[in-house]
């Protein structure tokens, strides 16, 4: 038999979604609408989460698990935990996954790295042998990543921005070049706790995500 031309392949339609795909995918829905609702605490949800991400094969639907299991536990003040299943996104490479180019992704780890620094300078101590200058630099470098995406996502540029305008207060209070007063939203809050009417699951700068099955992202808040 003749193999089809490259072309052929191409024009051909993506594989439907399977039974457990669909499933999986109404679960993480249901959830995260429940989260956003506040109808469940976020320790639950991460049950959930984990129980998906433990069933589902490597793809975007268990990247999008391990992004709002994130949230939660940065909601919980997991702040370690949280960052470790960034990084695994990151470093997923299944088909349909390309994590250098999701915004979330790279908001979400900025906002993490800029916790970590926080919690490291309240006890005056270091993260994982990093100082908290060093973790403050690493979430600039993770907001610029987000600037630096093609194409530009204006929503979230203009989240990246203000968070840079933040770092900057941050940072330059960490150098003693301002006053306690002067500090960004947040600074004297203590770590895990999110800003009176945010959300926990959103406080590190994002909301969770609430994927279509085999398509793209839905609106979160």
């Amino acid at each position: 038999p003749v193999a089809p031309s490259a072309a052929a392949a191409a024009a051909a339609p993506a594989p439907a979604p399977s039974d457990a795909d669909a499933e999986a995918c109404s679960i993480l829905n249901t959830v995260t609408a429940e989260l956003q609702a506040g109808r469940i605490p976020n320790s639950d949800a991460v049950v959930t989460f984990t129980a998906l991400i433990d069933a589902l094969p490597a793809g975007k639907l268990r990247c999008s698990a391990l992004l709002n299991r994130a949230h939660c536990l940065v909601g919980l003040g997991q702040f370690e935990p949280a960052l470790a299943d960034i990084e695994a996104i990151i470093g997923e490479r299944a088909p349909g996954v390309d994590a250098r180019k999701w915004h979330k992704v790279w908001m979400s780890r900025g906002g993490i790295h800029r916790k970590l620094a926080q919690a490291a300078e309240v006890a005056g101590s270091r993260h994982g042998g990093e100082s908290p200058a060093a973790l403050y630099a690493r979430s600039r470098a993770d907001y610029e990543h987000v600037l630096a995406i093609e194409p530009q996502h204006e929503g979230y540029a203009v989240k990246a921005r203000r968070c840079l305008q933040q770092l900057d207060g941050l940072e330059q209070l960490l150098a003693g070049e301002l006053p306690a007063a002067t500090a960004a939203p947040g600074h004297a809050a203590a770590p895990g706790h999110a800003a009176a009417g945010v959300p926990p699951a959103a406080a590190h700068g994002e909301g969770l995500r609430r994927p279509a099955v085999g398509g793209e992202e839905q609106g979160t808040a």
